[in-house]
């Protein structure tokens, strides 16, 4: 996050946001990890898979939950992706014929993409699946999407540091749908249905640093909307799915219940990185007139909000037990980081 936007989120008071329901936020797992930055949902192994080990991507740059033991574990043996490890999987059934489990993120080079397997190897054998056409796009710390909604064509959807959005299909075919030349950060695709307003059946991506949410049609014409949230991330509110969120800030995995959220099924969630009151949580929701968003408020006993990263929704379990020595085994792998970690000052900018 850029200072501007820091500056932005610590000035900014939630005037003109409204009070939203309250969400009990809790800590999943005991431990803390090696700062954790993306997470998506793994739906071949029933998990949520998370990235460690920002800004190096070592030992390891990937983790998992395992609820049939409750504890962490590695989640392949790459490691060595650098910057913000944001991450996409692909979820059963979307309409891009990706296999599910499928994951995507950046590789901390300029306009390239990573694809790795569900079952966490590379594909291809290579950390480049795709480098985009032209010099200066951008990282992929900006974001990463698969499409669920067939507007797409179910594509992978990016949009970079760089404010390009960029398709790719699954043969590796990127087409760019526009360039706004501002960082952006955090995208979705939104179903084309009219209970969305001027969103429906666009991209939506976050510019922190503006303060605005940039909403793209099939033309590529850009719109853009004061929400009043400094934009880090963006989902959709699944049915029946718990929330999960990396709260880089505490190195922590944070949850929620799926009935904390059951009111507001297929709304928009915004994220703020840093939180100026309440959660840093926003519904996203058209009024007919305006597009309006409620900040969810934290229940008494909810675990601390620092700085939220990468959020998302899955059918997981929250409650994890303490973990044991299998846990403190399966998170060997993030030791060296860890050891190295301690005692210093929150790196990241």
């Amino acid at each position: 996050m850029k200072l501007k936007a820091l500056v932005a989120a610590l000035a900014m008071t939630v005037a003109g946001v409204a009070s939203g329901a309250g969400i009990t936020l809790t800590q999943v797992g005991a431990q803390t990890f090696p700062s954790p930055i993306g997470i998506d949902y793994h739906q071949p192994l029933n998990s949520m898979v998370f990235s460690v080990n920002y800004i190096t991507g070592l030992p390891n740059n990937f983790a998992r939950l395992d609820i049939a033991t409750g504890t962490f574990q590695p989640f392949s043996t790459i490691s060595g992706l650098t910057e913000e490890v944001k991450i996409a999987t692909a979820r059963p059934g979307n309409p891009g014929g990706w296999a599910a489990g499928t994951m995507f993120t950046g590789n901390g080079v300029d306009g390239q993409i990573t694809r790795i397997n569900p079952d966490g190897t590379l594909f291809g054998g290579s950390a480049l699946w795709v480098d985009l056409p032209g010099a200066g796009n951008g990282l992929m710390r900006g974001s990463l999407y698969v499409d669920r909604t067939g507007v797409w064509g179910g594509d992978l959807i990016a949009v970079t540091t760089a404010g390009e959005v960029w398709r790719i299909d699954n043969l590796g075919a990127a087409t760019m749908v526009a360039d706004v030349n501002t960082h952006l950060e955090g995208v979705a695709t939104v179903p084309n249905d009219p209970k969305y307003g001027p969103l429906a059946g666009k991209i939506i991506a976050g510019a922190e640093g503006q303060g605005l949410l940039y909403a793209f049609g099939t033309s590529g014409a850009p719109q853009s909307f004061d929400v009043d949230v400094n934009v880090e991330d963006i989902d959709l509110i699944d049915a029946g799915e718990n929330f999960f969120g990396v709260n880089f800030g505490t190195s922590k995995i944070l949850a929620a219940p799926a009935s904390d959220f059951a009111s507001f099924v297929g709304d928009i969630l915004l994220t703020q990185e840093f939180p100026t009151g309440g959660s840093g949580l926003y519904r996203l929701h058209w009024t007919g007139s305006q597009l309006v968003a409620d900040l969810f408020t934290v229940n008494a006993g909810s675990a601390p909000v620092g700085q939220w990263e990468h959020v998302s929704f899955g059918p997981v379990p929250i409650s994890v037990p303490e973990p044991g020595t299998g846990a403190l085994l399966g998170l060997a792998l993030f030791g060296a980081f860890a050891a190295a970690r301690r005692g210093r000052v929150n790196p990241k900018r």
